[in-house]
C-alpha cells in the first residue's frame, strides 16, 4: 500500500478518508460508505420524506422536541455549523403521524416502563409462590440457572479483573505521544493535518507584541494544500498530536473550594495543559457565592490553561429537571459560544476538540489526556468521532475513611468496573466521567435537560441518533474518586443511601432506549438499515437491562437456593420421600457446587480488589491507616468485612433501590437530581 503524501491521498484499501468519501453536495463533510446522504451540509434543502410535515423541513441535529432541546441545538448550529455527522432526528411530531403509530410508541412506552417492576417483583413473587406450594423441581431448576450465569460471571470478574490490573500496570508505563508519533508515522495521511496549535514560544516568537495578546489568532490558521485559502477536507479529518484540543467542562454544586481546587490542579499534570486545554466550570445559579467560587478558581488557574471560564445555569428553566444533565447541557452551549466568540474557534475546529465531561470530586490519572489523545488519533477517521472514551471508575479516594458496610461494596463494586472495561466482548457503558469528540456533542445536540443520568442517557442517545455506531471504548488509565461522606457514620451512610437511589433511577434509560430506537425505526427508510440498528442497538439494551436487573436479584435469589436446599426438609417432612428424590439429584449437587464456586470467586475477588486498591494507594493518601498500609492485613480485613457485610451492603444499597426504582419509574420519568453529601457539602435530597 503506498501513499502518496504530495497529493494528500491514498491508496485503495487504506483507513481514514479519500476524496470519495465525501459527497458532491458537500464540501468538507464526511459521508460514511453504505449510508444515505440525506443528513449533510444540505439536509436544509434536502430531507428525507419521514421527516417533512406540510413542506416544512426538519433539521435532523435538533432531536427530540419534547426534550425542550430545540432553541439551544440552533444556537449551537449558529457558533459550529450544521454539524458534518449524519444523525436522525427522532422528531414524535413529525414520524408519529398517524394513529397507529401514535398507538404503538404508547405501547412501547408502558411496556418499557412497566417491565422492570414485573420482571423484579413478578419473578421473585412467583419464585416464592413455587416454593411455599412445594413446586421443586421448576424453582430449582430456576434457581440453578441463575446461579449459573452468577457463577459466570463472578468466573468473568476474576480473569477480566486479573487482566485489567495488568494492562494498567503496564498502561502507566507507555510513552503515549511516542506512540503516537511513531504509528502516525506508518499513517503519513494522518500525518499533515490542522496547523499545528501554537505554545506559548511559538506565539511570543511569530506574532508582532500587540498579536501576542490574542494567541489563538494565530492558532486558528490552517494550511492552505490548495491555494484557495482553506483546508482540505482530508486534512481537517485528520488531526496530528499538536492540534488536538481538550476542553474540560466539570460540573459542581456547592462543592468546597479545596475539593474543587484539588480536581483542576490534577487537570494541570497534563503535559500541554497551558496551551492545549480549557476549563469550564459548570455551575449552578442557585448556589450561593457561585460567581465567587468561580473568580477564585480563575485566578488560581489563569495562567495554566489556554483559558478558564465558569457558566452559571439558571434556576427554574423549562423542560430543565435539577440536576448535572441540565447543568452539562447548558454549560456545553454557553462552552460552544464562548469557544467561537472568544478563543477564535470555527467551525472547522470541531474536527481536532475532544470533550470530557468530568464531576468535581473526580481525579483523572496523570497520562490520561496524553492516552486519550493518542487513542483519538488512533481510531480511523470515522471512528474517532463515534467513539466515547471512559476510563475504569475505582472509588478509593477516602476508602479508608468509609463504614465497612460501604467499603467492601466499593472494593468489589470498583474491580468489576475494571474487569467489565478489560473484556473485549462486554458492552461498555459510561459513567461519571467521560470524553468524546465535539464532532460527536455537536451532531446530537449536547446534553438533554430533563433526565435524572447524564450519562447513560448522552450514551443511549448517541447510540440512537448514529443507529447504532457510536460506542464506548475504554482508556485503561483508572479514575479515582470519593464516595458520599459525612462527618459521623450514619451521616455517611445516610449520604450513601441518597447515591444509589440516584443510581438505581438510571434503569429509566431502558424506557428511553426503547422508545427512541422505536422512533429510530420510523425514521430509517430502509430495511436493511432498520435491522442494521437493532443489531447494533440491542446490546446496549441488553446491557442497560442485564446491570439493573441482575443486581436487584443478586441479594435476593441465591439465599432463597441455600434455603431451598439447606432447610427444606424442616417444613415438608410430610413429603420426605419426594424431597430426597429432588435433593439428591444431579441438578441439587450441581448447585451446591455453584454455591461453594461463587464463596471461593468471591474470596479470590477480594484479593484482587485490594491488589487494585494498592496499586492505585498512592492517589488516595491514606498511608496513616495501619491497616492500608500494610497489604496483608488489608486484605485480611477486607474478607472478614465482605464475608460478615457483603450480604447487607448488597441488600440495601444494590436490591432495595432498584426496587424503589422499578416502581418510580412507572409512574414519573422526569426526576430531579438528588445530590449526596461530602465533607463540607450536607446532603442534599431530590430538587436540592
Amino acid at each position: 500500500m503506498e501513499i502518496n503524501p504530495s497529493r494528500g491521498g491514498r491508496s485503495k484499501g487504506a483507513k481514514g478518508f479519500s476524496h470519495e468519501d465525501f459527497g458532491a453536495g458537500s464540501s468538507s463533510y464526511p459521508q460514511y460508505p453504505g449510508e444515505p446522504q440525506y443528513y449533510r451540509s444540505d439536509m436544509d434543502e434536502s430531507v428525507h420524506p419521514s421527516t417533512k410535515k406540510n413542506g416544512g423541513v426538519v433539521r435532523p441535529s435538533s432531536g427530540n422536541l419534547s426534550l425542550g432541546q430545540t432553541a439551544g441545538v440552533d444556537r449551537l448550529r449558529q457558533q459550529f455549523g450544521t454539524s458534518p455527522l449524519q444523525v436522525l432526528a427522532l422528531k414524535k411530531e413529525h414520524l408519529l403521524d398517524s394513529t397507529l403509530k401514535r398507538l404503538f410508541y404508547h405501547m412501547v412506552v408502558f411496556v418499557a416502563r412497566c417491565i422492570p417492576a414485573v420482571w423484579i417483583y413478578g419473578g421473585t413473587v412467583g419464585l416464592a409462590i413455587c416454593i411455599i406450594f412445594r413446586y421443586r423441581w421448576g424453582v430449582l431448576l430456576s434457581l440453578t440457572l441463575y446461579s449459573t450465569y452468577t457463577v459466570f460471571h463472578c468466573t468473568m470478574l476474576i480473569y477480566h479483573g486479573t487482566v485489567g490490573l495488568f494492562s494498567i500496570w503496564t498502561n502507566n508505563n507507555k510513552h503515549w505521544h511516542a506512540m503516537c508519533c511513531k504509528e502516525l508515522e506508518q499513517r503519513p495521511m494522518q500525518r499533515s493535518g490542522l496547523n499545528r496549535v501554537p505554545s506559548e514560544n511559538d506565539v511570543n516568537s511569530t506574532l508582532s507584541p500587540k498579536e501576542s495578546t490574542h494567541p489563538w489568532s494565530s492558532g486558528a490558521r490552517r494550511y492552505d494544500k490548495t491555494g484557495t485559502g482553506e483546508s482540505s477536507e482530508q486534512d481537517l479529518c485528520n488531526p496530528a498530536w499538536d492540534d488536538v484540543f481538550h476542553v474540560v467542562i466539570i460540573a459542581t454544586y456547592k462543592t468546597p473550594d479545596e475539593y474543587l481546587q484539588h480536581t483542576i490542579e490534577l487537570l494541570t499534570q497534563y503535559s500541554q495543559a497551558r496551551t492545549h486545554m480549557g476549563v469550564v466550570l459548570a455551575l449552578e445559579q442557585r448556589e450561593e457565592e457561585a460567581q465567587e467560587k468561580a473568580e477564585r478558581m480563575k485566578e488560581l488557574f489563569y495562567d495554566r490553561f489556554k483559558f478558564v471560564t465558569a457558566t452559571f445555569h439558571p434556576a427554574n428553566m423549562p423542560n430543565h429537571i435539577k440536576g448535572k444533565a441540565s447543568n452539562m447541557c447548558w454549560s456545553f452551549q454557553e462552552m460552544a459560544s464562548e469557544l467561537c466568540q472568544h478563543h477564535g474557534f470555527t467551525d472547522s475546529d470541531q474536527y481536532r476538540i475532544i470533550v470530557t465531561n468530568m464531576d468535581d470530586d473526580s481525579e483523572m490519572h496523570e497520562n490520561y489526556f496524553e492516552a486519550l489523545t493518542y487513542h483519538f488519533l488512533k481510531a480511523d477517521a470515522q471512528r474517532r468521532y463515534l467513539t466515547i472514551w471512559q476510563p475504569p471508575v475505582a472509588h478509593f479516594k477516602n476508602l479508608a475513611t468509609q463504614p465497612a458496610l460501604i467499603r467492601c461494596g466499593a472494593l468489589m463494586g470498583s474491580l468489576a468496573d475494571l474487569a467489565r472495561h478489560a473484556n473485549p466482548l462486554d458492552c461498555h457503558t459510561i459513567f461519571s466521567s467521560n470524553s468524546m469528540s465535539l464532532v460527536l456533542a455537536l451532531a446530537v445536540g449536547g446534553w438533554d435537560p430533563d433526565w435524572v443520568s447524564d450519562d447513560w442517557h448522552m450514551l443511549a442517545k448517541c447510540t440512537v441518533m448514529t443507529e447504532g455506531r457510536c460506542r464506548c471504548e475504554p482508556i485503561m488509565l483508572p479514575m479515582v474518586n470519593l464516595m458520599p461522606e459525612e462527618d459521623d457514620c450514619c451521616g455517611t451512610l445516610k449520604a450513601r443511601w441518597t447515591q444509589v437511589k440516584r443510581h438505581a433511577l438510571g434503569v429509566s434509560e431502558v424506557v428511553f432506549l426503547s422508545s427512541s430506537l422505536f422512533l429510530g425505526l420510523l425514521e430509517v427508510p430502509t430495511f436493511m438499515r432498520r435491522m442494521r440498528m437493532v443489531w447494533r442497538t440491542i446490546p446496549l439494551l441488553a446491557k442497560f437491562i442485564e446491570v439493573h436487573f441482575v443486581g436487584s436479584l443478586l441479594a435476593i435469589w441465591p439465599p432463597l437456593t441455600a434455603v431451598l436446599i439447606m432447610f427444606s426438609g424442616m417444613y415438608w417432612e410430610s413429603d420426605i420421600s419426594l424431597d430426597q428424590v429432588v435433593f439428591n439429584s444431579m441438578l441439587a449437587k450441581y448447585q451446591r457446587h455453584i454455591q461453594s464456586m461463587m464463596i471461593f470467586t468471591i474470596i479470590f475477588g477480594c484479593l484482587l480488589s485490594v491488589v487494585y486498591y494498592n496499586l492505585l494507594k498512592h492517589r488516595t493518601n491514606h498511608d496513616q491507616y495501619f491497616f492500608v498500609r500494610f497489604w496483608c492485613l488489608f486484605w485480611l480485613r477486607a474478607e472478614f468485612e465482605i464475608l460478615i457485610f457483603g450480604w447487607p451492603q448488597q441488600v440495601i444499597f444494590g436490591s432495595i433501590p432498584e426496587w424503589i426504582a422499578a416502581t418510580r419509574i412507572i409512574f414519573q420519568l422526569k426526576i430531579d437530581h438528588a445530590v449526596a453529601a461530602m465533607i463540607g457539602r450536607p446532603d442534599m435530597g431530590e430538587g436540592f
